[in-house]
């Protein structure tokens, strides 16, 4: 993957993504389209009804689950805008102090093709407060339950998927499908990251001489390695 300058975000371009603004496409699916009914159906065994609604791209939910994703990845995994900057080392108490950063709100365009963000009903349907819903992102043969569970398989797609690298629940089965263990582990490496990078600043300008952040993707914590 290739970027432009991190430090001053407008325009970035990879193999597989492109990132104008604040603005992230990926421009690779491992999908043709999602297979999930959207017609009502009528469980009469159970007296339940179940139906998916299909979310627009223009809707609160797409929107929330596009803005997580689009500020995880370009924050964390392709490592842009100035988050990571602003943090100051103290070498005498060895911590971290971590300042306020208002900058870029990063968005994801749209979902890769054949990617579908859906609203899962299902209730009596006797009363409105009886429908319980869940939304759902189909792609790639899963049903990721939270913009988390389709963080590192996003991060795989724009990477060029490459082979027994995918690090989701659904792909890399030492989680058991198990979103936590996976969420700790990309925390505490998020953490470290930060604090290596917060020490490497504070001794190039203790050497007087200006920092520049290694260019280059997160791949080390999003993907299963080689």
């Amino acid at each position: 993957m290739s970027y432009l300058n991190q430090s001053n975000v407008s325009s970035v371009a990879g193999n597989f993504f492109t990132v104008e603004g604040a603005s992230l496409t990926i421009n690779v699916t491992d999908t043709p389209g999602s297979l999930l009914p959207l017609e009502k159906v009528q469980d009469e065994y159970k007296g339940r009804v179940c139906w998916y609604t299909l979310e627009d791209r223009a809707s609160k939910i797409s929107k929330h689950w596009r803005d997580i994703l689009g500020a995880e990845l370009c924050r964390k995994f392709l490592l842009l805008g100035r988050s990571i900057h602003i943090l100051r080392y103290h070498p005498y108490s060895n911590t971290i102090s971590r300042a306020e950063f208002s900058g870029v709100q990063f968005t994801l365009k749209d979902f890769p093709v054949g990617y579908n963000l859906y609203t899962h009903h299902v209730g009596s349907g006797a009363i409105h407060d009886d429908i319980r819903t869940d939304t759902y992102l189909c792609g790639g043969g899963h049903k990721f339950r939270s913009p988390k569970e389709a963080l590192c398989h996003l991060a795989w797609l724009m990477s060029g998927k490459p082979a027994d690298r995918c690090r989701c629940i659904y792909d890399d089965r030492s989680w058991k499908r198990k979103q936590g263990p996976l969420n700790k582990a990309l925390n505490a490496e998020w953490k470290a990251l930060c604090n290596t990078r917060a020490r490497q600043r504070f001794e190039t300008l203790q050497r007087g001489e200006v920092y520049e952040p290694p260019v280059g993707s997160n791949e080390a914590s999003f993907l299963r390695p080689n």
